[in-house]
């Protein structure tokens, strides 16, 4: 059992030693594609690229450059993006040579590094905002803050919708006042019954329209940090606000 154990890590020692090196797969691939055999390039390069990250940083950008050679040769621009992207996202100042790689392909490579510069991020803190008044106004009924602070439209809504629930309680109160008592009559009964319902859910309403426009400027008053703002400009970002 020992030494089928031993033969079987021997083995596997004597596999890997013969495995070549990532240096040495990636020489591989160069002599290959400057022999002109492309497909045989790729491969090994896609290979080494598998590996992952135990794959030495130097070895990886060559082959990314490598590998973003042989796409924009044969597929363009867009499909050399991944790989080129890939690389300057490890080091923004790789430079190919121009003794591996074709010039237009150089280029090309060079012409992505502005648009991958990243802005600078400038983050502007404002004075902190006054708080206005207190809206005492906006405890009165009859839209009274808002023609006193002349927005009118608001003003005759408030005003108008409080004005029509009152007058509504006042006409079925008197109506409710006019009967004496609960009727003995099964229809009268519930006729009486529907009135005083109908006068309960004016009066609840009229006490509503009072209470919202105070609740909405109170709570307007009471919030005083603006939102945050965004401010794009030529190689940078402003954002605004409160932190």
């Amino acid at each position: 059992m020992l030494l089928s154990t031993l033969l079987l890590v021997a083995s596997l020692l004597q596999a890997h030693a013969q495995e070549p090196e990532p240096m040495q797969k990636l020489d591989d691939a160069r002599r290959a594609y400057a022999e002109g055999r492309v497909a045989e390039a790729r491969g090994l390069l896609q290979a080494l690229l598998a590996i992952g990250p135990d794959l030495p940083s130097s070895v990886r950008l060559e082959t990314l450059a490598y590998l973003g050679d042989i796409a924009y040769s044969e597929q363009g621009k867009s499909a050399a993006d991944t790989f080129f992207n890939a690389l300057l996202d490890e080091d923004p100042g790789y430079r190919m040579s121009p003794l591996e790689h074709p010039d237009e392909v150089i280029r090309y490579l060079d012409s992505l590094r502005p648009a991958r510069k990243p802005l600078d991020v400038v983050v502007v803190k404002p004075p902190p905002p006054v708080r206005g008044p207190f809206p005492y106004l906006a405890l009165a009924p009859g839209g009274l803050y808002y023609f006193v602070n002349g927005k009118p439209g608001p003003g005759l809504a408030v005003a108008g919708t409080q004005a029509a629930l009152l007058v509504t309680s006042l006409v079925l109160y008197q109506q409710i006042r006019a009967i004496e008592g609960v009727p003995d009559d099964d229809a009268a009964k519930v006729e009486w019954r529907d009135l005083e319902l109908a006068t309960n859910l004016a009066a609840g309403a009229l006490y509503v329209s009072l209470l919202i426009p105070p609740a909405i400027e109170l709570g307007r008053w009471g919030s005083v940090a603006p939102a945050a703002r965004l401010t794009l400009a030529p190689g940078a970002v402003s954002i605004s606000g409160t932190f």
